[in-house]
Order: C-alpha cells, then sequence, then structure tokens
C-alpha cells in the first residue's frame, strides 16, 4: 500500500512519539491509553518498539505471543492480541528478542502497517508507542497516524531531538499534525513556558507551528508505579501526573 493509500484510509490513530528515548513516552503512551478507556472508549495499544519491548516491561505483562509471531509468519495481528482487564483495553505486544531494524525487510513493516490499519476500524483509538530514533517504521507508522503526541522534557537534549524529529517529520510529511506534551514540569507555568522555546524555534527554524496539548508534572507517584508495574491511574489516581494525563486524554 503507497503513502496515498495509506492516507485515504486513516482510522483513530494516535503516534506517541519522543525522537529519543528516556523522556517518559511508553509510560505516557500507557497512562493515556488507560485514560481513554475510563471515557469507555474502545483502545487499543500497540507496541511500535520492533527492536525490544517496552510495555511489556512496564505493565508486568508476560504474553505468549508477540510480534515475533507475526514477522516469523506464525501468527496474526489478531491472534497476539490481549486484552488487559485491569486497564480496559487491548495490547499488541512488542518483539521479545532484539532485532536490527536495518536488517528488517521494509515489505514486512509494510505489511504490519497495512494491518493495523485494517483491525483500527475496530477501536474508538489506537495508540502507537513509537520506537525512539528516525528509522523507516518510525516515519512509516508517524505517517499512517492521524496525530502525533510528541514527549518531551525541559531538558535542552530532550528538546534537541524533540526538534530533530519534527524536522525529519516535515520532511517525511508535509501535512505534519502534532502536538507536544511536555513532561516531568515541575509546573504548568514552567511547561508551558518550555513549550514556547520549542515552539519559537520550530517557527523560525522549520517554518512549522505546534500545538501544546498538555504539560505532565513532576510527581514521586509516578516513579512508585513504574516500579510496582501499577497503573497510575489506579495507583494514585488524584496526584497531579495523573490529573494531567486525564486532561490530556479528554483533548484527544
Amino acid at each position: 500500500m503507497n503513502n496515498e493509500a495509506l492516507a485515504k484510509s486513516k482510522n483513530s490513530i494516535i503516534a506517541i512519539a519522543s525522537g529519543k528515548g528516556g523522556v517518559g513516552k511508553t509510560f505516557s503512551a500507557i497512562t493515556i491509553s488507560h485514560a481513554l478507556s475510563m471515557q469507555d472508549q474502545r483502545v487499543l495499544l500497540f507496541d511500535g518498539n520492533l527492536e525490544l519491548a517496552n510495555i511489556d516491561i512496564q505493565m508486568g505483562l508476560i504474553p505468549k505471543h508477540s510480534l515475533d509471531n507475526v514477522f516469523n509468519g506464525t501468527a496474526t495481528l489478531n491472534q497476539i492480541c490481549i486484552y488487559d482487564k485491569t486497564l480496559g483495553f487491548d495490547i499488541i505486544p512488542g518483539t521479545s528478542e532484539m532485532h536490527n531494524l536495518e536488517d528488517l525487510p521494509k515489505k514486512k513493516i509494510d505489511s504490519l502497517s497495512e494491518d493495523l490499519l485494517l483491525i483500527a476500524k475496530r477501536y474508538d483509538k489506537i495508540i502507537i508507542d513509537l520506537a525512539s530514533g528516525m528509522g523507516y517504521s518510525v516515519k512509516k507508522m508517524a505517517f499512517m497516524a492521524d496525530s502525533i503526541l510528541l514527549v518531551t522534557n525541559h531538558e535542552p537534549t530532550a528538546l534537541s531531538d524533540a526538534f530533530n524529529f519534527l524536522k525529519v517529520m516535515k520532511n517525511y510529511n508535509k501535512k505534519l499534525n502534532a502536538q507536544i506534551i511536555i513532561n516531568e514540569s515541575n509546573s504548568i507555568r514552567e511547561g508551558e513556558r518550555t513549550f514556547r522555546m520549542l515552539k519559537k524555534i520550530c517557527e523560525e527554524f522549520l517554518g512549522i507551528s505546534t500545538a501544546l496539548i498538555g504539560v505532565i508534572r513532576t510527581d514521586i507517584n509516578v516513579k512508585e508505579a513504574i516500579l510496582n508495574q501499577a497503573p497510575l491511574l489506579k495507583h494514585s489516581p488524584e496526584c497531579n501526573a495523573a490529573i494531567d494525563i486525564i486532561e490530556i486524554a479528554k483533548k484527544i
């Protein structure tokens, strides 16, 4: 399926990106999916890290099947999809073995993207936790999404990674629809200042205007939830970070 065909068949697909790792992308993808399911939406969380699964580890899952089975032809996406009763949404587990994406044929990634589009019709929202970096799989899945939520924080390296992601994606997709999540901010006001810095350099050097969808405040409960492999919205539903993520989910 070519890019034009993909664009015509898009459903409610949201890609969660970061450029590089370490800014809370996977945590954000899981918790946003949970927040959406709490709104009685049918949600599928897809682990798009084709090098090594992240979602399984953070959620404490031990799936019997994964994308490895899809790649070797022993299962379909439907067959590896699992339902998490605690969080109320479906999950497609990532790979359980380290893959070199340079060695993974583009045809397999294309086929995976097409299969994902086919099952998207069953859901209100598909959340794709993209891999780090800017490889072919990241660009392909980001292009097929209706929108991109780009997670970053106030660290200069994180902002640089976010800028570079937008730069590459602008060249790959002229109709880029990206919104920014500022994570690990000391306050909403500080997060808004960080966003304005990113917005300014994007307008000046890329000629694009980005929008802020939300700020997630620094919260000790996040670290505790991750360490305990517990969903934040059940572990500490009234903490600042939980409130912030629920507000973000309402805007999606």
